[in-house]
């Protein structure tokens, strides 16, 4: 079985990403917080994000739609 990786474990990966040094250069506090803030944003990210079939559905229902949203829609997904 894959383990599925935490928004706390992604956020040491980003976090060390961004600040190689980051565990030297910051206090135990600064970096704690900087975990939870990454976290708290991931998190809100993967809340607020439409899934595709909901994109679908919110176009197909605007009315500043191409004539065939489904192929449009394709196309500006490889972009």
């Amino acid at each position: 079985m894959k383990h599925k990786e935490t928004f706390e474990e992604a956020g040491h990966k980003v976090l060390n990403y961004l600040l190689p040094n980051c565990k030297k250069e910051m206090s135990s506090l600064q970096y704690t917080n900087a975990i939870s803030s990454l976290k708290y944003i991931t998190q809100w990210q993967a809340e607020t994000m439409y899934s595709e079939e909901e994109v679908l559905e919110l176009l197909r229902k605007s009315h500043f739609v191409a004539q065939n949203i489904d192929e449009w829609f394709e196309e500006f997904k490889k972009k």
